[in-house]
């Protein structure tokens, strides 16, 4: 996955069924999409209503630097309780919007709108992981500081929590740090993923996305002690 210039990425858990490991099986990570066809694949997501803006290429999914550009992408899959991650690449952002007004960049892995982390780059030269839970109509926050151009967001969904974690690297296991506490989603089904594009209210950004993965439950146990989910 790669990012750019002042955009947005959402992985979002909207809300289907899919079948669970037999009993007693340790589940390994599957690449829902490493985005290598020539194109968006039809199979795997499904458009969202408006202007076109995400497309793919050179192994990547691609959001361009356009202003006032949003777009995303909705999988055809749903999924069981599981560990999902998205990897970002080239994130940059020259988005100055003043702050509690909605007009951020961001990449974000959430939860059937109720729960998303995203990789804000509203305030220059900084940049900062922040954790979103809606509620009830209400917004609770949390986040912390970040400069980097490459990275994960990932959230970990056990059936009844979402934890949110960060990684400015690529490792599948190390170095993933949670923003915020776990949070309780309000979905009721299992949920789908979604990737979703936002440039912010001005300057530009950009961003590439590659492996989609997601990690059905039971976890293997060395992902799941770095979680905190065994000891």
């Amino acid at each position: 996955m790669k990012l750019g210039a002042i955009a947005g990425a959402m992985l979002l858990l909207d809300g289907l069924a899919a079948a669970t490991p037999g009993l007693g099986a340790v589940a390994h990570a599957e690449v829902y999409d490493d985005f290598d066809a020539d194109a968006i694949d039809g199979g795997k997501w499904a458009h969202s209503s408006g202007p076109v803006f995400l497309s793919q290429s050179n192994g990547r999914l691609n959001f361009p630097c356009k202003s006032g550009a949003s777009d995303s992408l909705v999988s055809t899959r749903s999924f069981p309780p599981g560990f999902f991650r998205l990897e970002f690449h080239d994130y940059t952002s020259t988005n100055h919007s003043p702050s509690a007004r909605g007009l951020g960049s961001f990449v974000a892995y959430s939860g059937r709108a109720t729960s998303r982390e995203d990789l804000r780059g509203n305030v220059a030269p900084t940049g900062y992981f922040e954790a979103n839970h809606i509620r009830g109509g209400g917004l609770r926050l949390w986040y912390r500081n970040a400069v980097l151009a490459s990275g994960q967001l990932a959230l970990d969904f056990d059936g009844s929590r979402v934890p949110y974690f960060s990684n400015v690297g690529l490792d599948r296991i190390e170095g993933r740090r949670q923003v915020g506490p776990s949070v309780t989603p309000t979905w009721t089904a299992a949920p789908r993923l979604s990737i979703r594009g936002h440039a912010g209210g001005s300057g530009c950004t950009s961003f590439s996305v590659d492996n989609v993965e997601f990690t059905p439950a039971p976890l293997p146990a060395p992902l799941s002690r770095a979680l905190g989910r065994s000891p």
